[in-house]
């Protein structure tokens, strides 16, 4: 699993309905801390779900916001999330703890 750094602008997934300030899409979300960071959640097992995710993540932290990317005509995963921790200390721990270290088992439960 890849965890890092701060997502800039917004997903390539992501088509705005309306004009809107992009800066506006990285603002933390209520629950988290002025200083919080989005963070990129790569190489996750396409069979995961927001539920067997979470417990994962908030192992290091509070999580405010866990969003799996996901294909728009299919809604399947395309195997990356975006999550928010309520604060940047949790999030730079994460980071410290999950980044290249952590390996989450496929649908066969191989790693």
């Amino acid at each position: 699993m890849q965890i890092g750094g701060r997502a800039t602008g917004p997903s390539a997934d992501m088509e705005p309905t309306m004009p809107c300030d992009l800066e506006s899409l990285d603002q933390p979300p209520l629950g988290c801390a002025p200083d919080a960071i989005k963070l990129f959640v790569g190489n996750i097992p396409k069979c995961c779900t927001e539920v067997q995710l979470l417990p994962l993540f908030e192992s290091v932290g509070k999580v405010v916001d866990l969003v799996i990317v996901r294909d728009k005509a299919t809604w399947e995963s395309k195997g990356s999330a975006f999550l928010w921790y309520a604060t940047r200390a949790n999030a730079e721990q994460a980071i410290a703890h999950f980044h290249m270290r952590h390996a989450l088992p496929d649908a066969d439960g191989h790693t």
